[in-house]
């Protein structure tokens, strides 16, 4: 199958932008300059082919003023980390499903996340996520919007905000994605200065 806007007008991204390392002197991540573009260009990049609608969530919009024609939102429940994140996108959302990703992953793979779709629409879960080996990647994974008003019941009526405990709750799959190292490389993000000097040298290596 091959995806266009056409194809996958059901479908949202969000890029969760919220994120800073104390590392780097507290900026965001998304921010952060990789090759010559910030993290969030090339995660544009990378989505703006494949989908009409693509949201930044963000509780900072000032630093991402510069991206015309993205809508930017904000947590409704702010300061519980990510699972925030994703309960902001999936509620702005105008379509059935929500592509989330983290805003600090500049190596993503157009194929992987063409693929991901694929097994989406054929599965159509609540929530679909890659899995290699033991490990899950929960903030490169399809939500369907259907699941908006249970999470926020899970946010408003738990003490835990963990995106894993959630998960058991609902009708979660997994899929190994074909190509490991492809995918090992899409799912590297930004904690250090020595992780950007990693990247650097993948993004060079890569393209």
């Amino acid at each position: 199958m091959t995806h266009n806007k056409e194809q996958t007008r059901n479908i949202s991204a969000a890029i969760l932008a919220g994120g800073t390392a104390k590392r780097l002197g507290g900026i965001s991540k998304s921010n952060v300059v990789i090759g010559g573009k910030t993290v969030i260009s090339r995660i544009m990049e990378a989505l703006s082919g494949l989908f009409n609608e693509i949201i930044v969530v963000s509780n900072t919009p000032g630093a991402f003023s510069d991206l015309e024609g993205i809508r930017i939102v904000r947590d409704v429940y702010p300061g519980i980390g990510p699972l925030a994140g994703i309960h902001a996108a999936l509620k702005s959302a105008h379509s059935e499903a929500v592509f989330i990703v983290a805003g600090d992953m500049p190596l993503l793979s157009v194929s992987l996340i063409k693929f991901e779709l694929e097994e989406y629409f054929r599965r159509k879960p609540d929530v679909l996520i890659p899995k290699t080996g033991d490990l899950i990647e929960p903030l490169h994974s399809v939500f369907s919007t259907q699941i908006e008003n249970n999470l926020e019941e899970f946010i408003t009526g738990r003490k835990t905000f963990a995106v894993r405990e959630y998960l058991k709750i609902v009708r979660t799959e997994y899929f190994e994605p074909p190509d490991l190292k492809e995918a090992m490389r899409s799912f590297i993000n930004i904690n250090s200065p020595e992780d950007i000097e990693r990247i650097e040298k993948l993004y060079t290596k890569s393209f």
